[in-house]
Order: C-alpha cells, then structure tokens, then sequence
C-alpha cells in the first residue's frame, strides 16, 4: 500500500492512501487538510487506478506542481515531491525494495533446497515445542485459577458460603499479553480505552463535540503512542478542533462582510452559527471566541439598525412637511403621527411633535 508524508513545520504526518480518492485542501470535508494561504478550499486528489496512482489538480487557484512542474493529472511514481501551496508532500511506497524495483529473484541452488529442507524440519520442531508450553500453561493457569476462587470465598455468619465482591474498577492491571515487538500490553487498559473511543464517536455524531473533545484527549493521555486507538483518538481531535477554527473564521469573514454592506441578516447569520458553536463546544477554548463575536454582531446589528430608524423617520418628516405646504392637512398629520407613534427614540420625534401641534393651533 503507498502513503505520502506531509512535511510540516515542527513533524512529519504519513497519509496511509487507503481509499480510492484521497483529497486535500483547506476545508474539513477534505481527507487530508492542509493549512496555507496558497491552498485552495479543494485543492487536489490522489486517486487509485489500476496501473497505480494519479495526481488530479481540482482547478486550484494557485495550481499544484510535482518535482518542480505545475500538472493538472499525473501518474505518481516513487519519491514524487508535491508541491500543494507551500505544503511539500512526498509519495511513497511501502513495498520491500526488491518488489518496487521489479528486480527478479535468484533461481535457488541445491544448497539452497537442502538449507530451506532443514529450517523446515527445525520449524515443524519448534511448533510441536509451542503445543507442549501452551498445553502445560493452559494446566497451569487452571490449577492456579481453581485456587484462586477457593480463596475468594468467606463464611458468612449464617454458615453460607459467601463470594468476595470486588469493585472492577479496583482491580490490579495485572491481566497482559506481549505484543508483537516484545512490549507488555494492558488488556484490561485497552479495553476501557476502546469503550471510550466508541462513547466519544457516539458524542461525536450527536454533536456532542465538547465531550467528545474530552474523551478523545483522555485517550490521547493514556494509550500508548504507537498504537492504533492512539492515532485514531488524535486523528478525531485534530479534525474536530480543525472543524472549529473554520467556523470562528467563517464567522469573523462574515461579520467583515456584514460591517462593509449593513446587512442586518448577515448578522443575524453569525449570530445564530456561533451560538451553535457555543452549544456544541461547551468548556471549551472556543466558546469564548465565538461569544465575543455574537457580542460584536448585536452591537453592530443595534448600531446599524438605529442609523436605519433615524433615516427613515427623517424621510417621512420630509414627506409630512411636502405635503403641509401643498395644503393636505389631512395626509401631513397622519406623517407625522406616524413618527411620533413609531419612531419615538429618533431625533426627528420631537419635530413631528411641534409640527403636529402647530397643524391643531391653525
């Protein structure tokens, strides 16, 4: 199976290409999200074909090079350098050397036959010396556990035999088995980490994000680094904290925009986006961002929308006003009735008011 590694600042990510199409940009719908300038929201795609894998350009903005070269499709080959923005991204291949290059094995000998002849008897052996110690072990720890539940047993005052009850959470870690490269591994570790994992993904597609934040950070702390619940917790907390900081400056773009054009329902827009944001990712670092935002649309929103209210009553005294010098008494003061009823906090209130009873006075 290929990979790429993305060359960061401060690590190295590897991309495992499991999928048919693996994308890259900016966004987090993307599978692979890349921060930068230059990128584009959709950027490229690596795609698996039957002769291998394909580099596709998605129309970005500022293109995608290999090995220097600006490409819109391209077959990868080993050690491709890509070039997405100022992200360097190189593809890679996890075959043993001798099966990339294609090189043809060497045709055994006799002596060959005769060496591979006697692994294969010390191999039957040693499987036959494997049967025997698990044989003897299984023994072993039956013997050991049928003592062990005599012991957990006490007399109860009545005479009955009464088991021991013993709090789960209290036992010892002591339950391990060896992994592959010779480590101690903590099943009974593993296996709350697991349940853990699926309450956090639960969390997760209940929108629940804050506590799956939490949970996820938990496995982050305790698993162990080189394992596959590891990397699958960070991989989850990255995207949903990644997730965030898009929305906080989708929010932020939006308000710009609503402060240049005066839209009241652009505002109304970010407000209601960052109280999601507040309801999703509760306790945490985002909620304060997403707060001062809401508290700056309603002040921009208040602001805007009392420059509207005093236009609008200054467009209808002028109207009243017109229609006084023509003599329409009757449509003059329904005007400027009109602003004293609705418009009463205006500047132009008043005005209305000493026009209206200079109309009665006549």
């Amino acid at each position: 199976m290929s990979q790429v590694i993305i060359k960061r600042k401060d690590h190295d990510d590897v991309i495992q290409l499991k999928r048919k199409v693996t994308s890259f940009g900016r966004t987090p719908q993307n599978d692979v999200i890349l921060k930068g300038d230059r990128i584009s929201r959709r950027h490229c795609e690596v795609r698996k074909t039957s002769e291998g894998y394909s580099l596709v350009d998605l129309e970005s903005r500022n293109g995608t090079f290999v090995n220097g070269e600006r490409v819109k499709e391209k077959k990868l080959e080993l050690g491709d350098r890509i070039h997405v923005g100022d992200v360097l991204v190189i593809f890679e291949n996890e075959l043993p050397p001798a099966l990339v290059s294609g090189a043809p094995a060497a045709r055994p000998t006799a002596e060959d036959d005769f060496i591979v002849a006697g692994r294969k008897k010390v191999g039957a052996g040693l499987i036959w010396f494997g049967v025997v110690i698990v044989v003897l072990g299984g023994f072993i720890w039956w013997r050991l556990s049928e003592r062990a539940g005599k012991n957990s047993v006490t007399n109860s005052p009545s005479g009955n035999m009464t088991p021991v009850q013993t709090d789960p959470d209290s036992l010892p870690t002591g339950s391990t088995r060896i992994s592959p490269d010779g480590d101690l591994i903590d099943i009974n570790l593993v296996a709350k980490l697991e349940r853990l994992l699926q309450q956090a993904r639960d969390r997760e597609k209940n929108n629940e994000l804050a506590k799956a934040i939490s949970f996820y950070e938990v496995i982050s702390e305790k698993a162990d680094q080189d394992s596959m619940i590891w990397s699958l917790a960070r991989s989850r907390l990255k995207k949903i904290k990644s997730q965030a900081e898009s929305e906080l400056e989708l929010c932020r773009n939006l308000l710009k925009e609503a402060e240049l054009t005066g839209q009241a329902e652009i505002y109304r827009t970010v407000i209601k986006r960052c109280g999601l944001i507040v309801k999703s990712y509760q306790g945490t670092v985002f909620v304060k961002s997403a707060q001062e935002i809401i508290n700056q649309a309603r002040e921009s929103l208040q602001k805007d929308s009392a420059v509207l209210r005093e236009e609008t009553a200054s467009r209808l005294l002028v109207l009243a006003a017109g229609y006084r010098q023509e003599g329409k008494w009757d449509l003059a003061r329904s005007f400027y009735n009109k602003i004293i009823a609705e418009f009463t906090e205006t500047l132009v209130a008043p005005q209305a008011r000493q026009a209206l009873n200079e109309l009665k006075s006549n």
